[in-house]
């Protein structure tokens, strides 16, 4: 082959084998089960987050903001429905980390044979690139940094570097809203005693705040509230299981540390191990950062860690493969064909039905007239234990005219209903801890709750619209103010008094 086409053939062998992948797995019918349902539900909604959600009073601010302006304009421009955009924001943002390395390294060719090994042994982390949801932007811009940041070392920065790495960081403020965080690759640059690399980097990042908080109308109350709801989160949770997985802890990752290891043991053998060079590599401590950040808070690995290890190990086996492969060399077009077939097969997998286990879902509709009138009615309230209530509920009606207590983040509700909400979580989703709620409830409220058997909750009539999902409403003949929630078929719950079910703790 012509020796000028060579890389061109290996970047569009590699391209079209993340396209395919990307489309194929859309092909399933897959769609993620959280946030980016409800992000193509408020843009098709037209409504704030205060007329969907039962908000505090003193949280404003649209979180994502960037992101839904950006959805918004493929809405109005495609008049698409809401699972289009759910699907494109599937794709788009795989895809916009997936083709980030390809500029950044010498042999594109590797990138996916990494990807496919990634997923191999962190199945988990690399299934997260396909959730459609906007922290996937902050992982590419985390990429981009990885693989750049050498040019924040030159004598003079050259301007188009600073402009642009200023944009990303604004952008990935605007869309996703923890700029915060950008503390971590910060800190990395500091461990690697790469002085002038931190100091340009803070510079820039907060110029790059600045300028996304800015886009939203209200910087500094967007700021405020971002750091506000990320102390909130992890406040008065005594309990890992009282917190959303990703707030968990992690287990370390395993074999992808393992992995990790046998690449530095192959540095040795082939003699090129240098302790000094590892402590010195920023992208290497953030990675190990982010894995020992991991063990109190997962997302520390899984958005940023593990972000920095990938590029890592592109980086490292870049200079290897540069070493094996000329320019020139036939055996590159090869590794790119084997890497694409196998990130193809692996990726494409439907693995414990990972990509189809939402064609069987059953959404409770206003569409659906056997479940209408199971339905909050207007100005209700929709009371439930858990947010998948909320992420299915709304994406299936986005301009239904109630408003939900427990939606994407638990420490958006008032106080009170929080406090009940983790007395909830605290004694197991015991039917009596609901007492709270089902006597603040009104004709138009519901509650739902995920259960295989209908609630034992007196003072509630019940109905089971959807396979394993349960509403509950006042009886049509009854005033609110009489009824009184009360169990009589699950286990005493310890510090029940009155009937009411109190949290063995402070609040």
């Amino acid at each position: 082959m012509d020796d000028r086409l060579i890389r061109p053939v290996v970047v569009a062998i590699v391209i079209c084998a993340l396209l395919l992948t990307c489309f194929k797995i859309i092909s399933y019918g897959y769609l993620p089960v959280d946030d980016a349902l409800r992000h193509a539900a408020k843009v098709v909604s037209g409504k704030s987050w205060q007329e969907i959600v039962v908000l505090r009073p003193d949280m404003v601010t649209d979180r994502h903001e960037g992101w839904h302006v950006f959805l918004n304009g493929i809405y109005r421009t495609t008049d698409c429905g809401k699972e289009s955009l759910v699907v494109f924001s599937v794709v788009f943002l795989a895809l916009l980390f997936l083709l980030t390395p390809m500029s950044a390294l010498s042999r594109p060719e590797i990138w996916p044979l990494i990807l496919a090994l990634a997923a191999v042994v962190s199945p988990v982390s690399v299934g997260r690139l396909f959730y459609g949801r906007p922290y996937i932007l902050t992982m590419a811009v985390l990429l981009t940094i990885c693989f750049r940041w050498r040019r924040l070392k030159s004598p003079k920065l050259p301007l188009g570097t600073l402009i642009f790495l200023v944009l990303l960081v604004a952008i990935s403020t605007w869309f996703h809203g923890v700029p915060h965080l950008f503390l971590l690759p910060f800190l990395a640059f500091l461990l690697a005693q790469e002085w002038l690399v931190a100091a340009r980097f803070a510079g820039l990042v907060a110029l790059g705040v600045i300028l996304g908080a800015s886009l939203t109308g209200h910087p500094l109350l967007f700021i405020q509230e971002g750091l506000i709801l990320s102390y909130r989160a992890f406040s008065g949770n005594p309990l890992q299981n009282m917190l959303v997985y990703e707030f968990r802890a992690s287990s370390g990752d395993t074999l992808f540390m393992i992995g990790i290891l046998l690449i530095l043991l192959l540095r040795r053998v082939r003699g090129e191990w240098s302790s000094s060079q590892l402590v010195r590599d920023p992208v290497f401590l953030l990675m190990c950062l982010g894995w020992v950040l991991g063990f109190s808070v997962t997302r520390f690995w899984a958005d940023w860690g593990f972000v920095a290890g990938l590029a890592w190990v592109a980086m490292e086996m870049d200079r290897v493969a540069e070493r094996r492969f000329t320019a020139v060399s036939n055996q590159r077009i090869a590794v790119a064909v084997c890497g694409a077939l196998f990130l193809y097969l692996n990726l494409t997998s439907d693995l414990h039905g990972r990509w189809t286990n939402s064609l069987t879902k059953q959404y409770l509709s206003l569409e659906n007239s056997g479940q209408r009138e199971w339905l909050p009615e207007p100005g209700g309230i929709v009371y439930s234990d858990t947010n998948g209530v909320f992420f299915d509920t709304f994406y299936a009606n986005p301009k239904a005219p109630w408003r939900y207590l427990l939606a994407f983040e638990p420490t958006l509700m008032p106080d009170e209903d929080l406090k009940i909400w983790r007395t909830i979580q605290w004694n197991r989703g015991d039917y009596l801890a609901f007492a709270p709620w089902v006597n603040k409830m009104k004709p138009a409220d519901r509650l739902i709750v995920e259960r295989g058997a209908m609630p034992s909750i007196s003072g509630l009539e019940w109905a089971n619209p959807a396979i394993d999902v349960w509403v509950g409403r006042l009886p049509r003949n009854q005033r609110a103010h009489e009824v009184s929630a009360n169990t009589g078929q699950g286990p005493a719950v310890p510090g029940a008094e009155n009937g009411l079910a109190k949290a063995p703790l402070q609040h």
